[in-house]
């Protein structure tokens, strides 16, 4: 975990020393909804709680329509007085349609932050999705998806073997680069 972390952190600042005038870097905050898919014998539910994110991001330009923007992430949800907290590490390859309109996709980590049963994974990756709008140079705005690939349930349970729990995520937030 630890590992990831650092890998997370050298990729955000690490690379920008590197490719300074072509890097930019940022803040991004918005609406967090963690949406829990449970999946047993072919059938499947889900159910969502929201919160809100707040993040910092690098803007890495590969050339004229690429752009790299990894992020680093803190997630709040809460729901009934339950509150759930976790760190999201997207890095997002982007393709520029127009001056203006971008999609996006890549691989998404997030890490549980809290203290968890000893039956759930607080490690999981996904494939993330997403589009952007900038409506200035240093104003934009993002809509993303991210489809949990991990299972996050550790089955010890012969009852439970079979059932899988992935977490997906959705957000919308509104970002400033410096």
């Amino acid at each position: 975990m630890k590992n990831v972390l650092f890998i997370a952190i050298m990729l955000l600042f690490g690379y920008g020393k590197l490719n300074a005038q072509e890097t930019s870097f940022g803040i991004k905050a918005g609406y967090h909804n963690l949406i829990a898919v449970a999946s047993a014998n072919g059938a499947s539910a889900s159910d969502g709680i929201s919160g809100i994110y707040l993040g910092f991001l690098a803007d890495i330009s590969i050339s004229e329509k690429m752009k790299i923007q990894p992020e680093l992430q803190y997630a709040r949800v809460s729901e009934n007085g339950g509150e759930g907290n976790s760190l999201i590490i997207p890095v997002m390859f982007k393709y520029y349609v127009t001056d203006q309109l971008n999609f996006q996709a890549g691989p998404v980590m997030d890490l549980i932050l809290d203290e968890s049963e000893d039956d759930v994974n607080t490690f999981g990756f996904g494939l993330g999705a997403g589009i952007g709008y900038d409506f200035t140079d240093k104003v934009f705005i993002t809509g993303r998806y991210s489809f949990g690939l991990s299972d996050r349930l550790k089955v010890n349970d012969p009852l439970l073997s079979g059932v899988s729990v992935r977490f997906d995520i959705f957000q919308v937030g509104l970002g400033y680069r410096f």
